[in-house]
């Protein structure tokens, strides 16, 4: 993986690197595919569509990604074991893997969230868009919107804070700092739910 990062930024007290990418936005997105509805083995592209809710979307070589997945294939070209697009709701996670399939958790993924789990007093929320694991490193991403528009909360300062107290070296942080193209929320539905 190339690192065009020339630039750092404050994430729970620490210098982070900013990994500047150029990754085009999906045009005319209306709506947002509901991935904390997703199971196992099921598609991000199939999941239901809601329109009261939006976010950018990537648009790789014609295919149509949340940035997670784009920022995990990244990690896992660049040595990562394996790396997730994590998406919070409320109590409960959902993993996208680099094919943009819900994982089950269990094993090293499970072993890792309960631990990050327990160094954030028992909770997961600031956990960041992106996890990854490699022999020597737990690998954290998150993305965010270029020109200063997406900025690092409060708990996701607490989260990196409390991972740095826990497994001190071993965390390898950086902000995934993309441009969103000014077309990239439109009128027309690309983003279209299969039942309809």
């Amino acid at each position: 993986m190339t690192r065009n990062a020339t630039r750092t930024t404050r994430w729970g007290g620490d210098d982070v690197e900013v990994l500047e990418r150029a990754w085009p936005s999906a045009r005319d997105v209306v709506g947002y595919r509901k991935t904390y509805a997703l199971r196992p083995g099921e598609r991000w592209r199939d999941a239901p569509v809601t329109l009261d809710q939006y976010e950018h979307l990537v648009d790789d070589n014609g295919e149509v990604l949340p940035v997670g997945v784009i920022i995990a294939r990244e990690l896992v070209e660049s040595g990562a074991d394996w790396a997730y697009c994590v998406e919070l709701w409320g109590s409960g996670i959902v993993l996208l893997d680099v094919d943009a399939v819900c994982a089950p958790i269990h094993g090293p993924v499970a072993t890792l969230l309960d631990e990050l789990r327990a160094a954030n007093g028992g909770r997961l929320g600031g956990l960041p868009d992106v996890i990854g694991r490699s022999d020597h490193r737990i690998h954290f991403r998150e993305a965010k919107l270029g020109r200063g528009r997406d900025a690092l909360r409060p708990n996701q300062h607490a989260f990196m804070q409390a991972q740095r107290s826990r497994f001190g070296d071993l965390v390898d942080a950086a902000v995934v700092e993309w441009q969103v193209s000014e077309h990239s929320r439109g009128t027309t539905t690309e983003i279209t739910d299969p039942a309809s």
